[in-house]
């Protein structure tokens, strides 16, 4: 007899492993007319929240219609490091263990910030798993993989030197870059100690000046090439 109510616990368990096992989201046939779609990366500072589950659901739906109407679909996972908001989180944590993050080396606290990865990685994988997205992991990135920094280096640079001039190239505008690439984090802590420490600097200007302009982000970026 069938149960009185309907158990979604049962009919979903491991179902989604199966789908991936079979391949059902896998992609790369020629043959076909290709369609893509990058998922928007989540940050891997926590856990996904009701807009990540909004804004997936309506690319999952239409993934899963192109590739019913015959075209070789592509929804690729991926998520970012987000530096400067993770570097925060993972301190945060060090700090309510007792653990001075600036009194690590630095190889000490990246093995911190890894761990902090591979925990919340872990779980939006989980909740991707939970929502049944489509997703061809099998081309899954992450923003700190072999290549991903070098083509990003590349591309900004380019862009730069034949002229492009869009917003994130103004003169006058702060480059929100990762604190790894920075050529030299001493020379943005002298700077900022600098406008707290100079009131004539201060006087007349409504805020903080940029500390990190575009041209230290291109210095930044040839430095990585």
């Amino acid at each position: 007899m069938l149960d009185t109510k309907y158990n979604h616990k049962l009919v979903e368990e491991n179902k989604y492993e199966n789908w991936k096992n079979k391949g059902y989201f896998s992609s790369g046939d020629l043959s076909k007319k290709p369609y893509c779609i990058v998922i928007p990366p989540p940050n891997v500072t926590g856990k996904l929240h009701l807009g990540h589950a909004w804004d997936t659901s309506i690319q999952d739906a239409m993934i899963r219609y192109k590739r019913m109407d015959g075209y070789d679909a592509l929804w690729l996972p991926g998520m970012d490091h987000a530096g400067i908001a993770t570097q925060a989180k993972v301190d945060k944590k060090l700090r309510e263990q007792g653990i001075n993050p600036r009194s690590m080396d630095r190889e000490e606290w990246l093995k911190e910030a890894w761990a902090w990865k591979e925990e919340y990685a872990e779980n939006i994988h989980n909740q991707w798993a939970k929502l049944g997205l489509a997703l061809d992991y099998t081309k899954e990135r992450f923003t700190l993989d072999d290549g991903m920094q070098d083509a990003v280096a590349e591309v900004f640079t380019k862009l730069y030197n034949e002229g492009f001039r869009g917003p994130i190239y103004a003169t006058k505008a702060t480059c929100d870059l990762c604190s790894i690439m920075l050529p030299d984090s001493g020379h943005i802590q002298e700077q900022e100690n600098e406008w707290k420490n100079n009131k004539r600097k201060r006087k007349g200007l409504k805020q903080q000046p940029p500390l990190y302009t575009a041209e230290d982000a291109i210095k930044s970026l040839e430095i990585l090439k």
